[in-house]
């Protein structure tokens, strides 16, 4: 079973080596979600009716509210890092 932090120390490690790419892979893929997959019980769609990988990652290992969270810049549009945290 994959953990929360084995999962965020991955990513962060993915970040370091490939800033462009991992941001693009998380933050510019919105791909709409289906109403299964918004009435699942783990998977996170956001509020726009979109699917993120950050949201699909957390369907597998969500547990008590706790998620991974992406910290992103004050832009909106670079991912500073991963980390364990709650959902809003």
């Amino acid at each position: 079973m994959i953990l929360k932090q084995e999962l965020v120390n991955f990513l962060n490690e993915a970040l370091k080596q490939d800033e462009e790419a991992i941001t693009r892979v998380f933050l510019n893929i919105n791909i709409p979600a289906t109403q299964a997959m918004i009435d699942h019980p783990t998977v996170q769609v956001r509020a726009n009716k979109t699917l993120r990988l950050i949201g699909l990652l957390n369907g597998l290992i969500v547990e008590n509210n706790i998620c991974i969270r992406m910290v992103i810049d004050d832009t909106g549009k670079r991912i500073m890092r991963f980390e364990i945290g709650t959902i809003y």
